[in-house]
């Protein structure tokens, strides 16, 4: 049974009618759940679901369909409302301000320099490292026992996500035991680092902060053990090696899945315009790393800062920081 003319009907198997004879019905007419997807005007046989003068073609919702998109557009409403609360809610909480680094990978440069009239520097720069780093706003210390865990979440795509979770991949295949090893190591930026987390969150405008190239101007940093960069001057910093793989935070039906399997094929990147997908990373701090202070050149000027600096705060979309305590 068909629908027709606005009676519902359950859904049947789509059937192809098609005339052999020469005639003036000869176009073929496909009719499927109240549907005309091709017919011949003129046939009195083509059907019709549509009202007087509107197009064959154009289907009808039954009201199952209309209650369906209408409890869809009720639950989006809510979520964008709820986004929105939650956003208020958070602008009054200030948030620290942190930049991890870590190792991109050791490339080339791919345009031309001064290194290519030079073999021997050429090859230099082919083993160094390529230094990244990327501005943290959800970072957070979630555990000390048994071990000192840390989380944040970086937006993807991005460099940043991309190197550490190929590091986390790594780790993983070669079921070695990495613990002291860091793959990044996590910079609590100062009150007067205001400029490096701007810096470090617009790889757009400053693709290379650890360099005075292009407009980026140069980060001043040591190196820990692990060979990753410290930021002089930060309140601190921790050297972190990732306990596993990132965790998708646009599918937390993945977190089911691993569970349940073990393991978890990474799903497919899914997000409406808009939106901003991200991965959860989860770290085990392995040391708590020494910082040289911003612009010290001497052993005068570094006892004067021996006093702690204060801390760079996210708050009410504005870098500040906090009142000292009298």
């Amino acid at each position: 049974m068909h629908a027709y003319r606005g009676l519902l009907a359950p859904p049947v198997q789509t059937v192809l009618f098609n005339f052999q004879r020469p005639s003036r019905f000869q176009a073929g007419v496909v009719v499927g759940m109240g549907r005309v997807l091709a017919a011949d005007s003129t046939s009195k046989y083509a059907f019709s679901s549509t009202s007087k003068g509107s197009s064959a073609s154009t289907s009808t919702s039954t009201p199952v369909d209309l209650d369906n998109r209408q409890t869809f557009a009720t639950q989006k409403q809510k979520q964008k409302q709820l986004k929105a609360d939650v956003c208020a809610l958070l602008r009054d909480v200030a948030q620290p301000v942190a930049v991890v680094t870590s190792i991109k990978s050791p490339s080339l440069s791919s345009s031309r320099s001064a290194s290519d009239d030079d073999p021997e520097l050429s090859l230099r720069s082919a083993v160094l490292p390529e230094y990244h780093g990327a501005t943290l706003s959800s970072f957070t210390s979630i555990a000390m026992d048994p071990y000192p865990l840390v989380a944040f979440a970086l937006r993807i795509p991005s460099r940043m996500a991309s190197a550490l979770t190929a590091m986390a991949e790594a780790q993983e295949s070669s079921g070695e035991g990495e613990e002291e090893r860091a793959h990044m190591v996590i910079n609590l930026l100062a009150a007067s680092q205001a400029q490096t987390a701007f810096t470090f969150s617009r790889p757009d405008l400053h693709p290379t902060p650890f360099s005075n190239s292009g407009r980026s101007k140069l980060t001043r940093y040591t190196l820990s053990a692990d060979g990753l960069p410290v930021i002089d001057g930060s309140v601190g910093a921790l050297s972190c090696s990732l306990v596993g793989r990132p965790i998708p935070l646009y599918d937390l039906n993945h977190l089911e899945q691993r569970q349940r399997k073990g393991e978890a094929v990474m799903p497919p990147l899914r997000s409406e315009k808009g939106e901003v997908a991200s991965e959860l990373f989860i770290a085990r701090v392995v040391r708590v790393e020494p910082v040289q202070g911003e612009g010290v050149v001497d052993a005068e000027a570094e006892a004067e800062a021996e006093e702690r600096p204060l801390p760079l705060v996210y708050h009410r979309r504005s870098y500040t920081t906090c009142t000292p305590k009298s």
